[in-house]
């Protein structure tokens, strides 16, 4: 600002001064304008440096994006204004002129501005249920150089990625069983961008531990039992036999029967855990061992007081036990690993309910065979006696019945070599044509239906 007067001057004196006359020049061009830029919400504050002691002078940043379509600007007296409406991730240059109530100073030297990078949008996340790892892919952002993918897992802990790929970066080996919050933040170097909208994502569920299993050797069915796996939402527990049998129960508890085991068979046991997005699956340690199935095709070769068992060898059997039983409730019994065992001290006269059982070291007493029937052989007839009709030289031979005969041979041998018998289906049969004054040994003998018994007890008969 400048005091004009005017003095006229003569050739010998000069006359007074004028009214003074204030003139303005134009303002300065400001100097050294620099931004700074607030990364919390994007606001730049612009500052230069003013030649004027005493500033009456009004101050306006203008800034425009490179391509023209953005733009903003500040006003103030001081030497600083705070551009507010620029727009995230986009750069500009500005200037700053100074204005008094008649003119305007030219532009400053050009000052670049960098806006905060925006906040990456449509943010996804996908779990790889493989390894269980996390993919999170967006959307690029304006001005950003690199992103930075966050993870705040159930218990509050917090995993993240950073990636110079503008769309995607990955998370490897989550924990299991957790929901993982997911946002994304932009970044140039300077400036973060405010997180993404947050994205829930779940990992594969922690697997299912200490799998049991409990066999019900009677029904053929088995307890499985578990510890459940984090973030598991229902299970299956699947058997499956070195045949390829294959059987499966569960839903949402931490237990099922499994119904329809087969016999002899070892089943590998595994439990699936079911999350909302994976699966897990753990195996139970040593196999699930069924019962032994039952002894087919018993049969039996006997002899008198001697039975002789034998069946086909049953899948999974490690022993077997013969049982022979009357009605009367004599039992008789042999054991062995093989495939046949004798019965001793069969009884005659008797019917015997056989069957074989087979064992393992998990299941006894229930893999019974069909049954079999055993007659055994009439038992000697008893009570023998003779008679001799002097009148008509005939004898008479009589006993008491025995259980399970058909019918009956008396034998009658004479010392000197005769021989005479006779049969019948009662208890007593004659002979004729005995030699006069002969001794004969005098035995019985049981017809069965199929064996017979040994002979009676000898007695003597004498002929008249």
């Amino acid at each position: 600002m400048y005091v004009l007067t005017v003095t006229a001057e003569g050739r010998t004196c000069n006359s007074s001064q004028s009214l003074k006359v204030i003139i303005r020049s134009v303002p300065c061009i400001p100097e050294s304008l620099v931004s700074s830029t607030s990364c919390s919400d994007n606001v730049v504050t612009m500052s230069w440096v003013s030649n004027e002691a005493v500033s009456s002078e009004l101050y306006t940043v203008q800034a425009f994006s490179a391509d023209g379509l953005f733009s903003d600007s500040c006003s103030g007296f001081g030497q600083s204004c705070d551009l507010t409406s620029l727009m995230c991730g986009v750069p500009y240059t500005a200037t700053v002129i100074a204005q008094d109530s008649v003119c305007t100073s030219a532009p400053s030297q050009a000052a670049s501005i960098r806006t905060v990078p925006c906040v990456p949008d449509h943010v996804t996340a996908n779990v790889s249920c493989q390894g269980n790892n996390l993919s999170v892919f967006w959307e690029e952002s304006a001005g950003a150089d690199f992103y930075t993918a966050v993870l705040e897992d159930s218990n509050g802990q917090f995993t993240s990625c950073q990636s110079m790929n503008p769309t995607t970066c990955t998370v490897n080996r989550l924990v299991c069983g957790q929901t993982y919050r997911v946002s994304v933040t932009a970044s140039d170097g300077y400036c973060d961008s405010l997180p993404s909208a947050i994205t829930d994502v779940h990992s594969a569920p922690c697997m299912p531990h200490n799998i049991r299993a409990l066999i019900d050797c009677q029904s053929s069915m088995a307890v499985l039992s578990w510890q459940p796996g984090t973030g598991a939402m229902q299970y299956t527990a699947t058997a499956k036999s070195e045949s390829g049998h294959v059987l499966s129960c569960g839903k949402n508890k931490t237990n099922c029967e499994l119904t329809g085991l087969a016999c002899g068979e070892s089943y590998n046991i595994t439990v699936l855990a079911e999350g909302q997005t994976c699966n897990s699956t753990a195996t139970m340690s040593g196999h699930l061992n069924t019962g032994p199935c039952a002894p087919q095709n018993v049969e039996v070769q006997y002899s008198l007081s001697i039975g002789q068992l034998s069946w086909d060898r049953s899948v999974g059997a490690s022993m077997y036990t013969a049982q022979a039983a009357t009605d009367l409730g004599s039992v008789l019994s042999c054991s062995t690993s093989d495939t046949s065992c004798a019965l001793y001290n069969v009884s005659c006269s008797q019917t015997y309910d056989i069957s074989v059982t087979a064992h393992n070291n998990v299941c006894r007493g229930t893999a019974v065979s069909a049954s079999t029937t055993l007659n055994t052989e009439p038992c000697p007839p008893q009570n023998v006696q003779t008679h001799l009709n002097c009148a008509s030289d005939v004898g008479t031979v009589s006993w008491e019945e025995s259980l399970g005969a058909v019918s009956y041979v008396a034998f009658l041998e004479g010392r000197n070599g005769h021989s005479l018998s006779c049969s019948t289906t009662s208890s007593s049969c004659s002979v004729t044509g005995l030699i006069c004054g002969a001794v004969y040994n005098t035995q019985v003998r049981a017809i069965g239906e199929i064996y017979n018994s040994t002979d009676s007890e000898t007695i003597l008969f004498t002929s008249g």
